[in-house]
């Protein structure tokens, strides 16, 4: 009993010196605010009597409901822009810490430093709402995501306006494959069947495993990387492995590399919360948009204010393509072989719960599934490149196991992205294709 009494004693002493302690800084901030001094304290204080005074993304899309959506597209001029270090003079700046045009990624953009303030003006014909679509460039740094801070007009519009999350792009380093004859099969034939079925690069090579020297076809990953129904059927009847084994023959998880590319993000909700893009109210003249840095550099190519365009409903799009034949592909992707990943944290892993997996071995390790507890941050996402040969109305199915969060559902956004096909035609995708995608459920 004593000590119970001595714990519950020990644990309020703590209590108070915690509350005391905030209680002691908010008193140190507000009494240096009338001081004038611009000190670091001085700007926190700011920050969190703005927090408190920020309205939510609700309260602000009610306030102005009234508000029109944007007749037009309007591109800002990236290339006129004022700078701001926090009041650092910017002569005292390490190299790589100013913002500056560049052309370093084989474009004209805008480098934006992690630390700092980056404003643009843009003048609107009409006060109208508008999202806003950011093509960036992430330059490589660390493994962090880019955190920006939004102002328009100098102001954060509303809380989930100060938490923006721009992923960068992970691809995993997978080994070639290495295909080794069976009964009546060569070498030779192997390789002929793997062009046939459009894999590049494919060659027969004297290879060595556990010290002893042998021959095989190897086709390397990336080839491989936009999947057809010709390179699925080859796939699926020899076991096409792209992971480093070791003596054992279990797969060993590849490593996860950024490779910086030319990204696009329309500001949206980083905790999922709201699904679609966020709105926001420029008024008729000249506006301003700032982005704040927080945490990791990167080279904007082009900041552009998009009319609020309503995404169709699955009954609707089904109504577009009334009438269109059925394609004949059929393409699988095995889920862990993705052509990118927003994080290094989301890789292959192995999977036995069931034996229809694919694919599945009761004694060795087989990377047969991606994420799972390490795919549950609102954000994340997973890419695969995929080509048919026919046109036509196809359906996706996802093969899934939800195990993380006992009895809940799982949601992800579904976006399609098309290349080499005529903005407006058939066939064309350049995000959501309908409403019910934003929020696609697994249960």
């Amino acid at each position: 009993m004593r000590e119970k009494r001595f714990f519950r004693l020990t644990a309020l002493v703590l209590c108070l010196a915690m509350l005391m302690g905030g209680m002691t800084v908010f008193a140190s901030a507000a009494s240096s605010g009338g001081s004038g001094s611009g000190s670091v304290t001085d700007t926190d204080f700011a920050e969190i009597q703005e927090l408190l005074n920020a309205i939510s993304y609700d309260d602000y899309t009610d306030k102005y409901d009234a508000v029109p959506a944007g007749k037009e597209a309007i591109s800002v001029d990236i290339t006129d822009f004022v700078a701001d270090y926090d009041g650092k003079d910017e002569a005292s700046l390490g190299d790589g810490a100013r913002a500056e045009v560049t052309d370093a990624h084989g474009f004209e953009g805008v480098f934006t430093p992690q630390d700092g303030s980056v404003t643009w003006t843009v003048e609107v014909p009409e006060t109208a709402k508008y999202t806003i679509k950011i093509e960036y460039w992430p330059d490589a740094n660390r493994t962090t995501s880019i955190e920006r801070v939004l102002y328009v007009n100098g102001k954060v519009p509303f809380a989930e306006a100060r938490y923006l999350t721009l992923a960068k792009n992970w691809t995993n380093q997978y080994e070639d494959a290495v295909l080794v004859p069976e009964g009546k099969e060569t070498l030779a034939s192997i390789k002929s069947a793997a062009e046939k079925h459009g894999f590049k690069e494919v060659s027969i090579q004297t290879l060595t495993k556990n010290g002893e020297k042998y021959q095989g076809v190897v086709i390397p990953f990336i080839p491989n990387a936009t999947m057809t129904a010709d390179m699925t059927k080859f796939c699926e009847k020899y076991s096409v492995r792209y992971f480093l084994t070791d003596i054992h023959n279990n797969e060993l998880r590849p490593v996860a590399v950024e490779e910086p590319t030319l990204m696009v993000y329309y500001v949206k909700d980083s905790t999922g919360y709201y699904s679609s893009n966020f709105e926001f109210v420029f008024n008729k003249g000249v506006n301003t948009l700032t982005l704040e840095g927080k945490n990791e550099p990167m080279t904007v190519k082009s900041i552009t204010l998009l009319p609020v365009e309503e995404t169709p409903s699955y009954e609707e799009y089904m109504k577009k393509y009334k009438g269109a034949s059925a394609g004949s592909d059929h393409i699988k992707i095995e889920g862990e072989f993705p052509t990118a990943m927003s994080n290094k944290t989301i890789y292959p892993i192995e999977e036995r719960s069931c034996a229809i997996n694919s694919p599945t071995s009761s004694d060795r390790v087989v990377l047969n599934t991606i994420g799972g507890e390490k795919w549950a941050t609102a954000g994340q996402w997973v890419e695969y490149s995929f080509s048919v040969k026919t046109s036509g109305m196809y359906d996706v199915v996802t093969r899934f196991r939800q195990n993380v969060l006992d009895g809940m559902s799982t949601c992800r956004t579904f976006y399609v992205f098309s290349e080499g096909i005529k903005e407006g035609a058939d066939g064309y995708y350049d995000g959501v294709p309908f409403e019910e995608a934003l929020k696609t459920t697994y249960n």
